[in-house]
């Protein structure tokens, strides 16, 4: 797409502009007051870094990982960076993956709404998916939450408070509040049951759920 439209540094610099004039209108407010409870914001995009800096600025987000646009002299289009992991497909999930591995995080949450957002599930704790401007179907059915206002997300981050040590405790201490099934195939694991027993008093029996 790029290649087609080939935007000048001009251009892009307006896109940074009114990416800060149509924000979600709660968008301040929450980024403020989760730096406040000591969340670390981190915009993860496939979009142009020279357009959303600005933006990122606005927010007071300090960490942008976005693709770099390269430009002639004068301003024309040159080309974009093709090693950035967010111009290619998976390169969400690889970066979250990075970002764990620079700041080991007790907790990590993404927050978006296309289907490469969605790909960095596996790599948090927790998936919100966002619907305010586009509903897709897919990351609807598949966000552990799903939003139409950034608002509801300071409801939901203090939902989070699994720990690595609390889920050991709680699955591996000596009296387990819940068990785990690891599925493999041919020695990789690739999934996982997490279940605890319940009881009905009206069945006068145990469960599971």
């Amino acid at each position: 797409r790029l290649e087609i439209i080939q935007p000048t540094l001009e251009q892009v610099n307006q896109i940074g502009n009114l990416y800060i004039q149509t924000v979600e209108p709660s968008a301040l407010s929450v980024i403020g007051t989760l730096k406040k409870d000591g969340w670390l914001p981190i915009i993860l995009s496939g979009g142009y870094s020279q357009a959303i800096q600005p933006f990122a600025k606005y927010l007071g987000i300090s960490s942008v990982k976005a693709v770099k646009l390269l430009f002639n002299p004068d301003g024309s289009y040159q080309d974009f960076d093709r090693s950035y992991p967010t111009s290619y497909s998976g390169g969400k999930l690889e970066t979250v993956k990075t970002i764990r591995c620079q700041y080991s995080p007790s907790l990590m949450v993404s927050v978006g709404d296309g289907f490469s957002d969605l790909e960095t599930s596996p790599a948090v704790n927790l998936f919100i998916g966002f619907g305010r401007y586009t509903i897709r179907r897919k990351v609807k059915n598949e966000a552990d939450y799903f939003i139409k206002d950034l608002a509801e997300f300071e409801k939901l981050s203090h939902e989070v408070q699994v720990s690595p040590e609390s889920l050991a405790k709680s699955i591996f201490g000596d009296h387990p509040d819940c068990e785990v099934l690891l599925a493999s195939y041919e020695g990789t694991r690739v999934g996982f049951a997490l279940f605890h027993h319940i009881y009905s008093a009206f069945k006068g029996k145990k469960g599971l759920y």
